[in-house]
């Protein structure tokens, strides 16, 4: 369907796009074929890649949605809510800056139908088959995956005409950096994908992997390059050789499905992440069990190779830590050190006991050259100078 309009698209106003959401029987048949099996997202990946721990909860709460632990599941955050809002207009605004403005064809499958996943990626495969300039918001399915890309950008448009008047739209009020730098073959597709950070990072890198690979199975051809558009409006383009990637994401992949194929809910969830580790959306259930088990993970300042000797010598908790006498040793941690650790534990579990008084704490000894004892001594035209920043926010040109 044509539209001269695209009401659902919000600000795009008066565009022309083709929404697309259904496809041919030959699409459908082309995707029919794979046997059922459960399937996972590029952001199941990232959440394995963050915390195998987080994933194994993800995937309880997914199955057994009334279990009394998945009842623990981390309040929603606010703010995550907001980015998702903010990253859902960005999308909008570079399809609007860098595709509908140029006058490309803008194939919109953001309303595609279908009652699993394959059958919505038979909606992509039409697509791809009527080979419009770019398609926005395009169902991916293929083995294991599916996901929805921002955006497929044919690759033969990336070094004509259009690539020098995009570089004109992004001189305007963004920044490219990069491009593709491998051969480019008509008719093919890569994978554009929209985030409001102004840096890529490797979970970014891991799903643009993981689209990549869905991609080559249905248009018979890996991309050679992908790109990810960061910063929101300020549409900077940076484009990745996924021969760079690939070796590490596909790792990642075996190692994920390894996992879940060893799930078992009757054994009950892995070992807990510290503190210090991410844990998705479980943070404060697992700040629950490692009180339960007084891990000695809990004990401040305690590291992975501190926390491995005392394990060997039958130190498993915070309070068999703080019960260690003073003439107790620990193959490997030197005397001050386990001292210390010590101390500390006693500490936290003096809190523990009881929360409702002021943190006990006690007065190290004064030491040259450490600490507080590196500031230098106070002067009367001393300043104190508050600096906050917002991640979010617009950056001007040449700020």
């Amino acid at each position: 369907v044509w539209l001269s309009t695209c009401d659902g698209f919000g600000a795009l106003g008066r565009i022309a796009m083709r929404v697309v959401g259904w496809p041919t029987l030959g699409a459908r048949r082309a995707l029919s074929t794979a046997p059922h099996m459960r399937m996972w997202t590029p952001s199941d990946l990232v959440v394995f890649y963050d915390s195998p721990w987080a994933s194994w909860m993800d995937r309880l709460a997914s199955e057994e949605p009334l279990h009394p632990l998945v009842q623990q599941r981390d309040a929603p955050d606010p703010f995550l809510s907001m980015l998702g809002r903010k990253g859902t207009a960005g999308e909008r605004e570079v399809t609007r800056k860098l595709f509908v403005n140029l006058g490309l064809d803008v194939a919109d499958l953001s309303s595609a139908s279908g009652a699993s996943p394959r059958e919505r990626a038979a909606v992509t495969q039409q697509a791809l088959l009527d080979r419009p300039d770019v398609i926005y918001q395009a169902p991916l399915a293929a083995g294991e995956f599916h996901g929805i890309a921002d955006f497929l950008v044919r690759t033969d448009l990336l070094d004509g005409e259009w690539a020098s008047r995009r570089a004109a739209a992004v001189g305007a009020g963004a920044r490219l950096i990069g491009g593709p730098t491998a051969p480019l073959s008509p008719g093919r597709y890569t994978v554009w994908d929209a985030k409001l950070t102004r840096r890529a990072r490797p979970q970014q890198l891991i799903q643009l992997c993981c689209y990549a690979e869905m991609l080559e199975q249905m248009q018979g051809a890996l991309p050679e390059t992908v790109a990810l558009v960061l910063g929101g409006s300020d549409a900077k383009i940076t484009s990745f050789r996924l021969a760079d990637h690939l070796a590490h994401y596909r790792s990642l992949r075996r190692r994920f499905l390894r996992f879940q194929s060893r799930y078992d809910a009757s054994a009950g969830p892995p070992m807990p992440p510290s503190r210090s580790a991410p844990a998705g959306a479980w943070r404060g259930l697992a700040d629950s069990l490692l009180l339960q088990r007084d891990d000695l993970r809990l004990v401040a300042r305690l590291s992975r190779r501190q926390a491995t000797l005392l394990h060997a010598t039958g130190v498993a908790t915070v309070t068999e830590l703080a019960r260690l006498t003073p003439d107790q040793a620990v193959p490997g941690i030197d005397p001050a050190g386990l001292s210390r650790l010590r101390r500390q534990a006693a500490l936290q579990l003096e809190y523990r006991a009881a929360p409702e008084k002021p943190p006990p704490f006690e007065t190290l000894p004064w030491s040259s050259g450490v600490g507080l004892s590196l500031l230098p001594w106070p002067s009367n035209g001393d300043l104190f100078f508050d600096l906050e920043g917002f991640p979010l926010a617009e950056r001007a040109p040449g700020v």
